[in-house]
């Protein structure tokens, strides 16, 4: 995801140097770009949250068929 941010910055940067985008326009680009990163790393951190509570679920899940054995 970052690639794809960085890529979009980077052609947002040859508008500017070609004269089709304004700087205010470029702020407010890079402005959302940067509220989506946030949002991007808000979903990566409450996946792995999920992730590492489905791993204890399944341990626990198997430690209890284990004992009923």
């Amino acid at each position: 995801m970052k690639a794809r941010i960085t890529i979009a910055a980077s052609a947002l940067a040859l508008l500017s140097l070609t004269g089709c985008a304004s700087q205010a326009q470029l702020d407010e680009q890079n402005k959302k770009l940067d509220a989506i990163n946030a949002q991007l790393v808000q979903i990566t951190q409450n996946q792995q949250i999920q992730i590492m509570g489905q791993a204890e679920t399944n341990r626990w899940l198997k430690r209890s068929s284990e004992q009923g054995r």
